[in-house]
């Protein structure tokens, strides 16, 4: 009888160890889920919070407009979409090689005075450039037409003796007060609207490559129109 009761109590703690061993076992097996979770947890949120950082490195505001950093591998490009500014019914995409916010080309003047026509001016040293302004020069002809809403942009000159021999318009801040003159030269860069004629503006660069003077035109005229 007394190796029954003997036997019976061996037993019964034989299963209190393997109870207590179980539940040692679930609860360090709990513990170590918990942690598992807290590690991925963790990593997913700074996986996810440095992701969405980057991405809002490559998206900005500036001059009223929403822009982003495209990456073209040896450049980036700089991309705003926004409304025409005359024409509201029309959406305009603009694309900068040089970033908005730290062109610090000097300018003088308000930017909203605009005839619904107008002409591009160029010097005679500027008719000579096959550099990068080249290109910035019909950016800057889309832009005016299609960005700012005008009806008609036309290529004159600034040189008397030029626009005889080449039968180009002659135009100037002071002998065309009806429509919109954008004169361009070459020489000490910056943006400068007339102090008689506000219609006209006249955008200096500093040689063939430089296109900074004419992107800062177009985005002072965001600024001017847009706010920012």
């Amino acid at each position: 009888m007394a190796k029954k009761k003997a036997k019976k109590a061996v037993v019964k703690r034989v299963e209190s160890v393997e109870e207590s061993s179980k539940k040692s076992v679930i609860e360090n097996e709990n513990r170590q889920l918990f942690w598992f979770f807290v590690v991925v947890g963790v990593v997913f949120a700074t996986v996810f919070v440095s992701y969405f950082f980057v991405e809002s490195l490559k998206g900005f505001e500036y001059g009223g407009a929403n822009w982003t950093v495209e990456d073209y591998g040896q450049f980036d490009v700089y991309h705003a979409r926004f409304a025409s500014l005359y024409r509201k019914n029309m959406m305009y995409n603009l694309y900068l090689r040089n970033d908005p916010r730290k062109n610090n080309v000097p300018v003088e003047g308000e930017f909203k005075s605009f005839k619904r026509g107008g002409y591009i001016s160029l010097s005679q040293e500027f008719e000579s450039c096959r550099g990068e302004v080249s290109r910035v020069m019909v950016d800057l002809g889309a832009f005016l037409k299609s960005g700012l809403g005008m009806d008609a942009i036309a290529v004159a000159t600034s040189d008397a003796e030029f626009s005889l021999r080449s039968e180009t318009p002659y135009v100037n801040c002071s002998n065309t007060l009806d429509r919109s003159v954008f004169m361009i030269d070459v020489g000490e860069n910056g943006v400068v609207q007339d102090d008689v004629n506000r219609f006209c503006y006249t955008i200096t660069v500093e040689d063939c490559n430089d296109i900074t003077s004419v992107e800062k035109f177009m985005t002072e005229i965001l600024v001017a129109h847009m706010g920012g």
